[in-house]
């Protein structure tokens, strides 16, 4: 059951159990790294729970056709909508007048809030008031990233499931499952068949499990960005960190011109204007690379038996970081996260590097 979901057995197997005998669940949360499948498991769960046969099995139900049809009349999503990043009262303001009108095609209705923390404050505890007392035949469930995002009055009244990364073999097993949609092919690849879009995907699928760390939904947007045309310009930026000519270097960067526009706003839906900072945009990512990079030199400086990230390039990275002391690339880490700081602040992202590599090439002199 759930097999086209990888991983999470003993998830799996717990919310199975709720659905033995009569179904009086209670509300629950899904929490756990993002891109893992835990919004996956939770409309598979929500299908079997509103299924009108069998919910342990597959069956051809009405409900089950209607779930599968993309319109089961008892089936609610929140989610950050339009133009914001959050998720409003208004929005759980609706949900709660949505809670007055009784199933229409299944004893019960599920309610799934993706993005559960994202909620505004006033949306939480708005939402309070239907998790301390939900109608009968309502679920509730909760998927978030950060459970700590979420208020602890909301916490004390949901079942909390803990979801885990994925192994590295179930990630790729993962991503050669996955069939990438339009909004996911990088921008190299616009306008090429499909199979051939889907051949490099499984093509750089090995390195990009690495790089994921155990999230096949990470591993599309790093394939969506071209991580690895990415890592390959921070491994540039590290080769060229000892040499006199730095800013003539970095001057010649046009990827660096590309990065410095400013950010758009959103609306927060409450008609005030919010930064649109994206985690998974080109700048945080080569950051984020250049962390992992940091990482392998030191496990490869100490001798550590371990995997790399960048398992794929160990001699390059060995090469990288030969001449590095442990202090300067544990110095290094902590500059390239203050750097993530700075971009997530909307400083100008030329600056930024400039800033971090300069500061990286006198440390490198000085130590």
């Amino acid at each position: 059951m759930w097999d086209r979901i990888v991983g999470h057995e003993i998830e799996k197997r717990f919310l199975q159990n709720l659905l033995t005998g009569e179904r009086k669940t209670p509300s629950l949360l899904f929490y756990g790294p993002e891109g893992i499948g835990k919004k996956k498991l939770a409309l598979e769960f929500a299908k079997s729970f509103l299924c009108l046969e069998d919910p342990l099995t597959d069956t051809s139900c009405k409900s089950c056709r209607a779930f599968g049809a993309g319109s089961h009349p008892d089936l609610l999503l929140v989610e950050p909508g339009g133009n914001t990043s959050t998720i409003s009262i208004g929005q759980i303001r609706q949900l709660s007048q949505q809670a007055l009108y009784a199933p229409v095609l299944s004893p019960y209705k599920v309610c799934i809030i993706e993005q559960a923390d994202h909620m505004q404050e006033t949306a939480q505890n708005a939402l309070l008031k239907l998790l301390e007392e939900p109608p009968d035949y309502w679920l509730f469930i909760l998927v978030a990233d950060r459970v700590e995002a979420l208020l602890p009055t909301i916490l004390s009244r949901v079942v909390q499931i803990q979801f885990y990364p994925l192994t590295l073999e179930q990630t790729r097993q993962a991503m050669e499952q996955a069939l990438l949609t339009q909004w996911e092919v990088p921008e190299s690849l616009e306008g090429a068949e499909p199979g051939a879009v889907q051949a490099q995907w499984l093509k750089e699928g090995p390195v990009l499990s690495a790089l994921a760390g155990g999230s096949p939904g990470k591993a599309v947007d790093l394939f969506r960005l071209e991580a690895l045309t990415l890592r390959q310009q921070v491994l540039d930026l590290l080769e060229k960190v000892d040499e006199d000519q730095l800013m003539v270097y970095l001057k010649g960067l046009d990827w660096l011109d590309k990065a410095a526009t400013a950010p758009k706003k959103k609306n927060s839906g409450d008609g005030e204007k919010e930064p649109a900072f994206d985690r998974r945009e080109p700048d945080f990512l080569r950051l984020e690379l250049l962390l992992l990079l940091l990482r392998d030199g030191l496990l490869l400086q100490a001798g550590v038996a371990a995997p790399l990230y960048n398992e794929d390039i160990r001699k390059e990275a060995a090469l990288c970081f030969a001449g590095w002391k442990p202090s300067q690339l544990r110095r290094t880490l902590d500059l390239v996260q203050e750097s993530r700081l700075a971009i997530a602040r909307f400083v100008p992202r030329r600056l930024v590097f400039e800033a971090l590599l300069l500061e990286i090439q006198a440390l490198r002199k000085e130590m």
